[in-house]
């Protein structure tokens, strides 16, 4: 089953990033969110363009609230070491990425992969991000 938090409305995400009290509704809910799905062994993923590195303030809460990245933690093999954000028709460099696959609650990551080729750096400013995952049965 699929769970979506809420995007619209009054919930845009853009809400979190201007801050105020827009901002601080928009992180209760998604906090809410998060712990109704604990509170039923639901596992949760956190994915897309987060707009922060591995060195930031909302990675460290993110990962001091319990979540793990596909990044650092697939199994069996990871694509790291790129900056996923890039200017159209540059290439892409190594670097930190600002695009993440999180998890809570047992998903198994298997495989993580940041598309790098020539026809990636035409068709957007991001790099694809994916991953290959099990939900771990409990």
């Amino acid at each position: 089953q699929s769970i979506h938090s809420p995007f619209s409305g009054e919930y845009r995400v853009r809400y979190l990033w201007e801050g105020g009290e827009l901002g601080d509704h928009v992180r209760n809910a998604l906090i809410d969110c998060i712990e109704d799905c604990a509170r039923f062994d639901i596992p949760v993923m956190v994915m897309g363009d987060c707009n922060f590195n591995q060195d930031s303030v909302p990675y460290a809460n993110m990962t001091k609230a319990g979540f793990v990245t596909a990044e650092k933690t697939a199994r069996l093999s990871k694509v790291t070491g790129y900056a996923t954000y890039f200017s159209y028709g540059t290439s892409i460099k190594t670097g930190k990425s600002i695009d993440h696959i999180f998890q809570l609650g047992g998903i198994d990551f298997v495989a993580h992969m940041i598309v790098r080729d020539k026809l990636v750096e035409t068709a957007s400013d991001h790099c694809p991000v994916y991953t290959d995952f099990n939900i771990t049965k409990k």
